[in-house]
Formats: structure tokens, sequence, C-alpha cells
């Protein structure tokens, strides 16, 4: 147990980064119900059941949740996997915290009584659960996606069945469910996985010919937004900037949508900037002195430029696309 408890300690130090007050008694607690309830499990993975509760808390801390979430995160596979009386969790652990485990316990049942019906009629039954507490949702998307790692860890081990399972679920229930909250971190390592299960040989080729993994292009993205950020500054120019490394499966879509072969994918690292709007400011002249500044940190590309402030769309929408090249280590970059 001490090799979790440091582990679970971390934990309630990253909560207290971002969570303030935080009842470390309450999450102490559940951390060591948690361990007994599932002292003799292992998890799909082979590891101790409770190393798959404690990445379930981890990516709820990531995502910067309630600490009740995550407490809920820790408890919650105890009504699904062990033999523990439901109203024990109120006992111990009061309504609040027993509404969010059995919620997490009434998916589980849709999906075990349900095995048969149509995934559209699963997704409205899980999205009707949004209404009663949105956090049970979240919870859940945090397990099914370590469950999916979990998965994709043994995969030469698996039944080909349950492998297509996990990607039909997932495609057709999960990723609408993240993309619905928003949470597009999520819902794009869930899209990865379950293409990964579901086509595996169009997933590798596409992975094959990324020069670098999704994490080697989020390292990059985390630099550029600094070295814009930083720049922008410098120029007095008010604004959000936001960077996304496309997925494997997000490229596989636009490729098929739009008949593109992979070179012709021209944001597989994609920078938004948004400049301040209102009283003494002057947005398309600050879109323009934007695209400057960011033309004068790195290469241009002429070629791929579009200008819809001078020519907006049908629908109204107005901004500058434009395309330059990034080449920390070479000058392949993009």
């Amino acid at each position: 147990m001490e090799r979790y408890r440091e582990q679970f300690t971390g934990l309630i130090h990253r909560i207290k980064e971002y969570s303030n007050p935080v009842d470390d008694g309450l999450i102490k607690r559940a951390f060591e119900f948690s361990f007994d309830a599932h002292k003799d499990q292992l998890y799909i993975s082979g590891e101790p059941y409770i190393e798959h509760c404690l990445k379930v808390a981890e990516i709820l801390i990531d995502l910067k949740m309630d600490y009740e979430t995550v407490v809920a995160g820790l408890l919650h596979a105890i009504t699904v996997d062990t033999d523990i009386d439901k109203e024990i969790i109120k006992e111990e652990f009061g309504k609040n915290l027993y509404d969010l485990v059995i919620g997490l316990y009434q998916i589980s049942e849709l999906h075990f009584r349900n095995k048969h019906i149509k995934q559209t009629d699963k997704l409205r039954k899980l999205v009707l659960s949004i209404a009663r507490d949105i956090r049970v949702i979240v919870i859940k998307l945090a397990d099914r996606l370590i469950y999916m790692r979990a998965i994709n860890a043994t995969l030469e081990k698996r039944n080909s069945r349950l492998v297509k399972d996990a990607g039909e679920k997932t495609m057709a229930i999960y990723v609408p469910l993240a993309h619905r909250l928003g949470i597009s971190k999520i819902k794009q390592d869930l899209e990865d996985l379950a293409f990964k299960f579901l086509e595996p040989k169009k997933y590798e080729n596409i992975r094959l010919r990324l020069a670098e993994s999704r994490e080697e292009r989020d390292k990059h993205i985390e630099q550029i937004v600094g070295i814009i950020k930083h720049s922008l500054s410098k120029a007095g120019i008010l604004c959000q900037v936001h960077g996304r490394s496309k997925s494997i499966y997000s490229i596989h879509r636009k490729m098929v949508n739009r008949g593109y072969s992979f070179d012709q994918i021209n944001d597989i690292l994609a920078i938004r900037i948004i400049v301040k709007d209102g009283p003494g400011h002057d947005r398309f002249r600050d879109c323009y002195a934007a695209l400057s500044v960011v033309q004068n940190e790195f290469e241009p590309v002429h070629e791929l430029y579009s200008d819809y402030i001078q020519n907006p769309r049908d629908n109204g929408y107005q901004s500058i696309h434009a395309k330059v090249i990034y080449a920390p280590n070479s000058t392949n970059g993009r």
C-alpha cells in the first residue's frame, strides 16, 4: 500500500494547486476504502485494480475537476466490480458522493442489460444523465480512456471481438459525449484508440507518415504558443493563443471527407490567435498586426494564405488563415 500512498499524496498536492479548500481527510478515506475494496482484484491490464482508480483520478485532476469528483473517481468501480453494499458509500461519504457513484453504476448497468439495443439509443440515455450531474459523464469518460489504454497496451493478447466492440462503443457513445462537453483531449485520445482498433492498417499508415509522436507534437505546440504569446505581448497586441496537434483519426477523416492525400494536410500543427474585440480595439488591424508578428518569427508559406477579412465567407466568418514553417531541429516542420 505504501507504494500507492506516495502516488496518492502526489495527487492531493496537485489538487491543491488549483482547488481550495480541499478535504484531505475525505480523499484519504476514499483512497483507503477503494484500496481495501479492490485489494484482491486485478484490472483488465493485469495491474492491481487500485492503479486503475488512481489513473482515473489523475485524468480528473488534469481536467481540474473539484475534489469531490476526484474522490468519486477513486470510488467509481466499487458498486460495479465488488460486492460492497451501495448504501455503505452513502454512510461513509455522504449523499453527494453516493449520487455520483450511483450515477456511474447506472451507466454500467445500462451497458450490461441492453447489449443489443442500437448505439444511438445508448447515447441518448447516457446524455440524459448529464441533466442530473455532468460530473458523472466526466468520470465515465476518464474511466473509458483508461480502459481503452489498457486494451491497447495488451492488444496482441486480446480477442478480436472484444477489441472491435470496444472501438465501436467508444466511437458511437463516448467520443460524442466528450465532444459535447468540449473535452477535446479525451475526445482525440478516444478517437485515435477506437480508430486503431477498428481500422488498424489505416491507423498505422498515417502514424508512420507522421514524423513525430502525438506527445512530441503536443510539446512543439506548447513551444510555439509560448513564442507567439511572448512576441505578441512585446508588440502590445492583446489576444488569446491556443494550439492543438491534429490527431491521427482527424487526419484520416479530413483525407476521406476532402479526398486529400496525406501530403495535402496542412494543419497537423495548428495555432489559433483571437485578438481582443470591443471599445478601444480595432480587431481587423490587430489581426494583420498579429499575422506580421507570426511571419517575422516563422518562415511564411505565401501560397497557402487566405484572407477572410477582405473576403468574408457567406456566413460572415472573418479571419486570416496562413501557413508558416516551424522547424526546431530541421527544415521539415509545419
